[in-house]
């Protein structure tokens, strides 16, 4: 349903049509007027609400929310891939290796506090010089 429009006229400075014209593509505005619009309603819903500051949390809470869940999904994608990884190369050590349960529990122990001290900063090359 297309709304009814009708030409109205308004002064603006100079400084902020510049502004207007040069930011309406970047908003993804395909014309200056779609631009004026959505910037006005946005200001007159900023205006009603009860608390002015209630209204920006609620749009900045509903951005980030969709840049969050799509973010997490990534990062959640990528920890599952790291995973299984991880399980293929410790299937892989366990068979072909021939460590004593006593050992390798004393070795967890160890690997927990170096991944403490080193806020999981864990180089081979300092495991290496650790080992010989």
């Amino acid at each position: 349903m297309e709304e009814n429009k009708h030409k109205h006229s308004m002064w603006l400075s100079d400084e902020l049509w510049a502004d207007v014209k040069d930011a309406y593509h970047a908003d993804g505005c395909s014309t200056i007027n779609q631009f004026v619009e959505k910037g006005m309603r946005f200001y007159i819903g900023y205006l009603r609400a009860k608390d002015a500051g209630d209204y920006l949390p609620r749009v900045l809470a509903q951005t980030l929310d969709g840049k969050l869940g799509a973010l997490g999904s990534r990062i959640g994608g990528v920890l599952f891939k790291l995973a299984v990884n991880d399980d293929m190369l410790t299937h892989v050590l366990a068979a072909g290796s021939d460590i004593d349960l006593a050992v390798l529990d004393k070795l967890r122990v160890q690997c927990v506090n170096e991944t403490k001290q080193t806020h999981g900063v864990v180089d081979l090359k300092d495991a290496l010089r650790e080992e010989a």
